[in-house]
């Protein structure tokens, strides 16, 4: 919903543009209350597959296969009067930009703007949740995959660079390690560049605090071609200076787990 509201022009736009009819209402293409009770139902298909939800191993190829039917199912289940653009929503949450989602394959051009913002929320709460059968990825790490990495082409590039402005990768008062061996903390969000937020350098290279009249900063990590950020915490980040390209990550033909069908 949050991303929703952000880009609402877009959601008129697009709704407007795959519309036969000759004319939609504004307040009807803008109305955002299908896209939030697709939103709560989209996994009502897993609900006879909760055994698999916790399985710490491979998918057979009968469980995959009825994995890939679970947005069917769902949409199946719901009833006769429920909201026609929110059943939609529940039957296409894991159909791909790319046209390899499932359980259709739907291209690009028939996607409704409404799936493809619950594919991409869908997708970073998955890759961002813990698993019994994966570690959780850190919100770095997945907005980056989404956006310019190997995942991108899954994606609506105008969607998820919004969505990379909502949902900041680092947040204020993170403390990030420096190419200069330094510690900077964030104090301002870059929304032209998430990567690339404002810090402060506050530590030095041991981590202990610099005195006050020591302190540097703000410093502009958007401008500044020689500062770079190298690590957070245990994670090493020189990945987000990184362009790779969708041959780099083939979509499997099969899921070997819930995660894999869910993100990318």
């Amino acid at each position: 919903m949050l991303l929703g509201s952000a880009v609402r022009e877009y959601v008129v736009k697009e709704r407007q543009r795959q519309t036969t009819a000759r004319a939609l209402r504004y307040d009807h293409v803008i109305d955002l209350v299908p896209l939030g009770m697709g939103a709560m139902f989209i996994d009502l298909g897993m609900t006879p597959l909760r055994d698999l939800q916790n399985a710490d191993r491979a998918l057979t190829e009968e469980e995959a296969n009825l994995l890939r039917q679970h947005p069917l199912a769902g949409a199946a289940a719901l009833p006769e009067g429920f909201n026609s653009v929110a059943k939609m929503i529940v039957r296409t949450h894991h159909e791909n930009l790319d046209g390899s989602g499932y359980p259709d394959a739907m291209p690009a051009d028939q996607q409704h703007i409404f799936t493809r913002i619950i594919r991409i929320a869908d997708a970073y709460d998955a890759a961002t949740a813990q698993h019994v059968y994966k570690e959780a990825k850190s919100p770095a790490r997945v907005i980056w995959e989404m956006t310019c990495g190997p995942f991108h082409r899954f994606f609506d590039r105008n969607l998820v660079r919004v969505l990379a402005r909502l949902i900041q990768p680092f947040w204020i008062g993170t403390k990030l390690r420096l190419s200069n061996g330094q510690y900077g903390v964030v104090v301002k969000y870059n929304r032209r560049n998430p990567f690339a937020p404002d810090v402060v350098i506050a530590f030095d290279r041991e981590g202990q605090p610099l005195a006050k009249s020591e302190l540097v900063g703000p410093v502009e990590l958007g401008n500044e071609r020689t500062l770079r950020i190298q690590s957070c915490g245990d994670e090493d980040l020189s990945f987000i200076y990184h362009v790779t390209f969708m041959d780099d990550a083939p979509c499997p033909a099969i899921r070997q787990s819930l995660f894999e069908a869910a993100y990318p």
